[in-house]
């Protein structure tokens, strides 16, 4: 089953035992879907996003309510997801679920970019869509990525997730309760991206199920998984991707070699064959993170700089003018007097400056 499609796996069999909760007969759901009502396996179920929809509309015509990915969370099981919900339910805690959810976030589904923000006193996950989705459906892709960190998180430690603020990319709708219920009552809509912000402290906690040896079983496949996940292109497109995924903690040369399955040796070689190294490739994901954040985030340039890696705001303006021969306001200030936005703008180079 292809990455995108587990995750819409998850999302419909929560959604059908949902709406089975809500007494939808089992004829209409499968109908919906276009399932033989005869076959009750539904591992291999791979609907069309169309399709889910379609339910998920019908659902809320049943039952009088406006649907929302929350709702759904408490039928959703951390197995749904396959082998990387296994590698979560046998961490031993929080701070090693954060490693594993980032690094193998894509085999969970390849719907949306995770980057991850650890800092001082807080965790940040913030997701962006990669799939071409509806309005509706991303707002439910979200809500369901969202409540389903929430949820699990409470059933792995036993305790609830200290939320400080979630951000949707969304208006706020009418009836909010249903969201503070769930998140609490610090909800930023219109903002640009999806984000959920947690004390970091939640880290510390042990995870009640964990358990090493299962873990090793499970991230050994885990591993084989994303090296075919990943296999297709060339290697510097596959180490770009890779530091994309992980900007605010990226990880050192040698441990992405090995994680490539490769030597140091062999990694440098086969990089400098195409033409670049590894620093010149983590240098223009870095540029490209630091570009976006700037035109599309509230965070000032200081915080982008610490987000990426650099401990003085000073070492990132510098280096930040190296690669763009302006200053972050310098930058910032640009575009907003052009008042166009990422997808519109005249696009910069995407190699940085040496």
């Amino acid at each position: 089953m292809a990455s995108d499609q587990i995750f819409l796996h998850a999302l419909t069999i929560s959604v059908i035992r949902y709406a089975q909760k809500q007494g939808m007969a089992e004829k209409e759901i499968y109908r919906i879907l276009n399932l033989d009502l005869t076959q009750m396996d539904l591992s291999a179920l791979q609907p069309a996003p169309e399709q889910l929809l379609q339910l998920i509309r019908q659902v809320s015509q049943e039952t009088g309510t406006p649907f929302t990915g929350l709702q759904v969370i408490r039928f959703m099981k951390l197995s749904d997801f396959g082998i990387a919900g296994y590698v979560l339910m046998n961490c031993r805690n929080m701070a090693e679920v954060q490693e594993k959810y980032q690094t193998y976030h894509r085999l969970m589904g390849n719907v949306t970019r995770l980057t991850v923000n650890v800092a001082e006193d807080s965790v940040t996950y913030c997701w962006k869509p990669v799939k071409d989705l509806s309005a509706e459906m991303e707002r439910i892709v979200m809500e369901y990525l969202v409540a389903s960190i929430v949820t699990h998180s409470c059933e792995m430690t036993g305790q609830k997730l200290p939320v400080t603020a979630v951000e949707f990319s969304w208006s706020a709708p009418e009836d909010v309760s249903e969201y503070t219920r769930l998140l609490g009552s610090r909800l930023l809509f219109d903002r640009p991206h999806t984000a959920l912000h947690f004390d970091r402290s939640y880290l510390t906690l042990p995870v009640r199920t964990a358990n090493s040896e299962l873990l090793s079983v499970f991230e050994g496949h885990a591993r084989d998984l994303y090296r075919k996940l990943i296999g297709v292109g060339s290697l510097s497109e596959k180490v770009s991707m890779l530091l994309s995924e992980r900007i605010t903690c990226l990880p050192k040369m040698e441990s992405l070699a090995d994680e490539l399955g490769m030597s140091p040796r062999n990694f440098q070689l086969n990089l400098k064959d195409e033409g670049t190294t590894y620093l010149e490739l983590r240098d223009q994901v870095r540029y490209k993170f630091a570009r976006d954040a700037l035109e599309t985030d509230s965070s000032s340039a200081a915080e982008i700089g610490l987000r990426l890696g650099f401990s003085e705001p000073s070492a990132f303006f510098r280096t930040f003018k190296r690669w763009s021969g302006k200053t972050p306001g310098a930058y910032r200030a640009a575009v907003r007097a052009a008042n166009i936005g990422p997808g519109r703008r005249s696009k910069p180079s995407e190699t940085p400056t040496v």
